[in-house]
């Protein structure tokens, strides 16, 4: 072999040797992971394939000891098979995955949900983020006993309200569908999750091709901003996302914007379908156009927005809390009244004036550092007149403009200086009474199950 030769090949080994080093789970923190595998007989043929998969890429390459994982197999029952924290010697997983017989009857996808939300009421771990996995080569296909079944296997009314709750918990759902005859799109849109389709017989390498990146996610920051809604009807959507565990930027579709309000009105805020791109490791703004097909009266307004997304990349939480105004004679006409326009503005003036002179006109610049978060430290400059709010995010307590739902606490300033409020007294105290002034100071946050979160401020 000659020297260029032999370099070559050197070459080659090094880097199929940083490769893999890159390529491996160097993960620390613990997640929960959920399994949910259909063992109907129609599954029969490919559900070797699907055991050597679930062993090699989810139990060998994906869970770190400590990990929570549920493995919960179904037909027209389900079972849970696996659910606990993660051993350091997994052999033990391995051999009850393959014991799995494809051999039941029907195929009962909300009997199997059901069955997930009891086990994680007893074994999941708050505070941890969550995937889910479904794989399935059928059609929703209950018993006539259960309460999910429907004589032409479409998703009934029990099924939908049974997905209300996951959709707000912000997990990482994929459904993958083994053949063209599964409802895997159709889950994953109920759901909003992703989903991905393989061969009638795939093979296992098939099946990782499709979940290759399973700890990838990209989630909301924040509750979206919608622009004041006119009298056309169109306002704009803003939201903020952060991307990990993608090796490269990902394409997000999303097919549908629901928004509903507590009296139970909803409404598609989405002409068509609205794609993305965001970058790897990466965070970003989008905007996206809107529209509201009927307009409420003018007013301040709270609900919630669904999303459903198609496709392989989605974002979590599917489901947020919001807050609108729909604009009111004045805003949409104000042209036509160039005086009351200028009336209006020095009044607003004059308002403005009265508050700032009230509040002292000030503000305060200061950082702030939360231990159990995701964003580590953050400057802010709050003024006298407005208010900030601590919050439970996707990754723990964190700072936002807005109320939103269940605030756990309120931080204001003034001329005596930074000053935090508990507003949800049975799910979050404190370690040590909160003094006047938090500036500068730390305060150990205990929430509901005793988790505590370490806050400190310092002048900026």
């Amino acid at each position: 072999m000659s020297k260029y030769n032999t370099c070559l090949v050197l070459l080659l080994v090094l880097f199929i040797s940083i490769t893999s080093i890159i390529g491996a789970d160097d993960r620390i923190d613990p997640i929960d992971v959920f399994l949910i595998v259909d063992k109907s007989l129609s599954m029969e043929e490919e559900i070797g394939a699907v055991k050597n998969y679930i062993n090699k890429s989810v139990v060998d390459e994906v869970l770190i000891p400590g990990d929570n994982f549920i493995v919960i197999v179904f037909y027209g029952k389900a079972e849970v098979l696996i659910s606990g924290a993660v051993p350091e010697n997994k052999d033990s997983i391995a051999l009850e995955i393959s014991r799995i017989v494809a051999d039941g009857h029907f195929t009962d996808i909300g009997n199997a949900l059901d069955t997930l939300r009891v086990s994680l009421t007893e074994s999941g771990v708050e505070g941890r983020r969550k995937y889910l996995l479904l794989i399935t080569d059928g059609i929703q296909e209950a018993p006539p006993e259960s309460r999910y079944y429907s004589p032409d296997g479409s998703f009934n009314h029990e099924f939908l309200e049974n997905t209300k709750e996951i959709l707000k918990e912000g997990w990482k759902i994929h459904i993958l569908g083994i053949g063209s005859a599964t409802a895997a799109k159709e889950i994953a849109q109920e759901l909003s999750g992703t989903y991905s389709e393989v061969s009638e017989a795939p093979s296992e390498e098939e099946l990782a091709d499709q979940t290759r990146e399973f700890l990838g996610m990209v989630e909301l920051q924040d509750s979206p901003s919608l622009a004041a809604v006119g009298k056309s009807g169109k306002s704009n959507m803003k939201i903020e996302l952060a991307s990990s565990g993608y090796s490269e930027s990902r394409e997000i579709t999303i097919m549908q914007i629901d928004l509903q309000l507590p009296d139970n009105a909803s409404q598609s805020l989405l002409d068509k379908p609205f794609t993305f791109a965001i970058p790897a490791e990466d965070t970003m703004s989008v905007n996206i156009p809107v529209y509201f097909q009927s307009i409420p009266e003018p007013g301040d307004y709270a609900g919630n927005v669904v999303f459903v997304f198609t496709g392989d990349t989605a974002f979590s939480p599917a489901v947020a809390a919001v807050e609108y105004r729909v604009k009111g004679f004045f805003g949409n006409n104000i042209w036509v009244f160039p005086v009351g326009a200028v009336a209006l503005a020095l009044l607003a003036l004059l308002v403005l004036f009265l508050i700032k002179k009230l509040s002292g006109g000030g503000s305060i610049s200061f950082i702030c550092v939360i231990d159990d978060s995701t964003v580590k430290k953050r400057q802010y400059k709050l003024k006298y007149a407005n208010k900030l709010y601590l919050a439970e995010g996707m990754m723990g307590l964190t700072i936002r403009e807005s109320a939103g739902e269940n605030p756990a606490a309120e931080i204001s300033a003034d001329g005596m200086g930074l000053h935090l409020v508990i507003l949800d007294e049975k799910g979050y105290s404190t370690a040590e009474p909160i003094p006047d002034n938090v500036l500068p100071g730390e305060i150990v946050i205990v929430k509901k199950y005793g988790k505590k979160a370490t806050i400190s401020f310092t002048l900026q």
